[in-house]
């Protein structure tokens, strides 16, 4: 049995969720790998205050989510259900859900490639020379890229 500190702290969510609900027509489901935190205080920051973004607990996102269709009877958001998988967060909004997209695409920022994450687009490394010293080979092997060095030419 959770503590009542614990205890207070998920209803507070619960009833803060419950109120987006109610106040808000439209949100949408927003992935939030790799994203720092500076990252997202500066789009919260300028999504505000038309626009809330709640980040939280799928699981209780999810039981807060299905007991407000029980008790409004408002099915309007169970389908936000099916998509709370993995890193994600909800953004409520009255405004256009497209100017809010656009707004955050203004802060999306190239990372560069570390072990162990999964790249968002498929990356093909051909085959050959790359043009390298055989010195800079610690790039590939931070990667846990093998390479192979030639004698001779690049």
């Amino acid at each position: 049995m959770p503590s009542a500190t614990k205890l207070e702290k998920k209803e507070a969510y619960h009833q803060r969720l419950c109120d987006y609900l109610n106040t808000y027509e439209r949100a949408f489901v927003v992935g939030a790998d790799n994203v720092g935190s500076k990252q997202m205080s500066d789009i919260r920051a300028a999504l505000r205050p038309e626009t809330i973004i709640l980040m939280g607990k799928n699981t209780m996102m999810k039981r807060s989510i299905r007991l407000y269709c029980e008790e409004t009877g408002n099915d309007q958001w169970a389908p936000l259900l099916d998509e709370l998988v993995g890193n994600v967060g909800l953004i409520f909004t009255k405004g256009d859900l497209s100017q809010v997209k656009a707004e955050i695409a203004k802060y999306k920022v190239g990372a560069p490639a570390r072990v162990g994450l999964v790249a968002p687009n498929d990356v093909t490394i051909p085959s050959g020379g790359t043009g390298m010293d055989p010195s800079q080979t610690s790039f590939f092997q931070a990667l846990a890229i093998a390479t192979k060095i030639n004698k001779g030419g690049c």
